[in-house]
């Protein structure tokens, strides 16, 4: 309050909070000079206010003034004059109030719904605002136009139904019942139509929107059309691999070609809708078809199908070019034909034949039949060719098949006959074999026996000449005898008439008596045997005499090629891990060809000629030391360097109980 002249006569708590000043500082002050005016709005100032005042005793009005701080405020004030008894003015009161924070929200709000319109109609997404209540379109932005196609005009104070936008009449009332529920719809899928009559998959989102005329939902359309499509195409394509991989199993399986086809076309009919498939397989002269596989189920058909073709001539000679034939409506077929008119009369309106072709020639047909028309598309003739091939490939694989089978027994009947030959033609070598080495043996004894005698002078004394001529018989003769008994050994194994005498074999006994054997050769060269035995192997499980054979072959043979004052070896030692024995014999001869190892064990065979000459021998007691490890179940192994010598490596089953190694002696 203040007096007539502006005075502050009264200052209250709340003028206090406002602008600052207690009231012990502003009463008694002007009132320009404790919260200066600094301008009006509404187009008042200081002059025309005071007018008003002084003439109708009162005013009102929004100013802006400043705080003791210097803050600016926005002030809603309405001064009244006050009158003495005479109707004088004695003063003036003032209430103002704060509108600060309500001027700026006011202000905002402005600004954001200017803003709002701009993103409204420059968004890209389309947007539509409704009355909540009827529905009708209140605004709608240049995006939603674009996409539905319509005008601005065409769209203001219609609603869905009337333009039948949504496919699902029931679009509109499910929303509704989902804002009521949850406040908020959130990316409802669904179909819309354009104004051209297209199908979109949208999204639709709604929310309230209220404005201080009436209450409008906003709603957000988001057309996800390509996405969908994409979407489809993808699932497609994942289908027709399973399917394909399906059939690739049942080709792999080596399935009948009618277990192909069932799978074939139970599978199809998941990647095109159709009533009724089948394949059918053509006579070589065309005459006829039979039906290889068949799916589904054509009312008052023959149960099997209809394998004939119902095309034309010309049809038909497309087809054997490998031209698909599709009729999605065949009420436009010539009427003339009688397959025609009866697929009708079963209420199939669309039919697709693809043929079946095996190297170029046509050999069937795949028919695919539906009640519908337009039931097939590019992208269904695509996957019949694709199926179509694989089963193409089936019958080849068939035909080539049975071709093998029928080329395999030929084969077989010819290795049955050969197999008989040959076990003919090794018993009567074997026979032979046989026959004569007894056969040379018989007499060979008796000249060995007739010469032993002489050489003891039994018959009288000799003479030295005639000694060494007797005792050059008595060699060769038991050289001949030696190569008698291998070819024997040889062909008794080779035939299978060898069985071998498994006991426990004391191994040093075994080692002794060997070494023993080719002692008087190996003395007569000045050739020293070292023999080494593992105590661990005591003894060995395996035929004593066949065993003693192979060592002294390879024994003989060490000594043989090992120049005179060499040295020859006998190891043996267990190998626990293996379970093994392993023989090595060794020499320090003339060695053996790397280029000659894998001949080393071949019957008849010399690796050198030269070597015939030098050193005698049949080239079969190698052989024969083969096939005795191997009878053992064991193996052999050589090595050798030219000139350095050789190690002949035997291998055979043994069960391990101990280790410690003796030298034994020189015997």
């Amino acid at each position: 309050m203040t007096d007539a002249n502006w005075t502050i006569q009264h200052w209250n708590r709340a003028a206090e909070q406002i602008y600052g000043w207690p009231a012990a500082d502003a009463i008694g002050q002007p009132i320009s000079a404790v919260i200066p005016t600094i301008r009006y709005i509404g187009g008042d100032s200081d002059g025309t206010a005071t007018q008003t005042l002084l003439q109708m005793g009162k005013w009102q009005g929004t100013f802006v003034q400043r705080t003791r701080t210097g803050q600016e405020l926005t002030i809603e004030g309405s001064t009244r004059a006050i009158l003495d008894t005479h109707g004088a003015i004695n003063g003036y009161i003032g209430i103002n109030r704060d509108v600060s924070e309500q001027k700026q929200a006011e202000a905002a709000l402005r600004q954001s719904d200017d803003r709002f319109r701009s993103v409204f109609h420059a968004s890209p997404v389309p947007f539509v605002v409704t009355d909540a209540l009827t529905g009708r379109y209140i605004e709608v932005n240049d995006s939603l136009l674009d996409l539905m196609g319509y005008t601005r005009d065409e769209l203001i104070g219609q609603t869905v139904l009337t333009l039948n936008v949504f496919i699902d009449t029931q679009v509109r009332t499910a929303i509704r019942e989902l804002l009521a529920a949850e406040g908020i719809v959130r990316d409802y899928a669904t179909q819309a139509r354009t104004k051209s009559g297209s199908l979109l998959h949208v999204l639709v989102s709604v929310s309230e929107l209220i404005t201080e005329r009436v209450a409008c939902l906003f709603i957000i359309v988001i057309d996800i059309t390509s996405r969908v499509q994409t979407e489809s195409a993808l699932q497609r394509a994942a289908k027709r691999l399973t399917v394909s991989h399906a059939i690739d199993r049942a080709l792999l399986a080596l399935h009948t070609p009618a277990t192909i086809a069932g799978t074939a076309l139970a599978r199809l009919r998941e990647l095109i809708p159709c009533q009724y498939a089948n394949v059918s397989l053509y006579a070589p002269d065309g005459s006829s078809a039979t039906i290889l596989g068949a799916q589904g189920d054509l009312p008052g058909a023959h149960p099997i199908g209809i394998p004939m073709p119902y095309t034309t001539d010309d049809d038909f000679a497309a087809m054997s070019r490998g031209e698909p034939w599709l009729s999605n409506d065949l009420r436009r077929e010539p009427s003339g034909n009688p397959i025609v008119r009866r697929l009708l009369s079963l209420g199939i309106h669309s039919a697709l034949r693809i043929p079946l072709q095996i190297q170029g020639d046509l050999s069937g047909v795949l028919n695919l039949l539906a009640c519908s028309s337009d039931a097939f598309t590019s992208e269904h003739v695509t996957i019949a060719q694709e199926i179509v091939g694989m089963l193409a490939l089936a019958l080849y694989q068939e035909q080539l098949i049975e071709a093998l089978q029928e080329q395999l027994a030929a084969r077989t009947q010819v290795e049955i006959a050969l197999t008989a030959e040959h076990e003919r033609i090794v018993r009567l070598k074997n026979e032979f074999m046989a026959t004569m080495s007894h056969e040379l043996r018989t007499p060979l004894t008796a000249v060995l026996g007739q010469s032993e005698l002489l050489l003891e002078q039994i018959h009288g004394p000799l003479s030295p000449r005639q000694q060494t001529a007797i005792q050059r018989i008595t060699d060769s003769g038991q050289h001949l005898l030696a190569i008698i008994n291998d070819i024997l050994d040889y062909t008794l194994f080779e035939s299978g008439a060898v069985a071998l005498n498994i006991s426990p074999i004391a191994l040093s006994s075994l080692c002794r008596n060997s070494t023993r054997m080719v002692m008087q050769t190996a003395q007569a060269k000045q050739i020293f045997i070292i023999t080494t035995l593992d105590s661990a192997v005591s003894t060995i499980h395996a035929d004593e005499r066949r065993l003693q054979q192979v060592l002294v072959n390879l024994l003989a043979n060490a000594i043989k090629f090992t120049p005179d004052g060499g040295d020859v070896g006998l190891e043996v030692q267990g190998d626990v891990l293996q379970a093994q024995v392993i023989f090595t014999i060794w020499d320090t001869g003339i060695g053996i060809a790397e280029a000659d190892l894998p001949r080393l064990f071949q019957p008849f065979t010399q690796l050198d000629g030269r070597l015939s000459r030098e050193y005698e021998g049949t080239g079969l007691g190698l052989a024969l030391v083969l096939r005795l490890v191997e009878a053992h179940g064991g193996n052999i192994q050589v090595s050798s360097t030219l000139g350095q010598g050789s190690r002949f490596r035997v291998a055979l089953p043994w069960v391990p109980d101990g280790a410690n190694r003796v030298l034994l002696p020189n015997t």
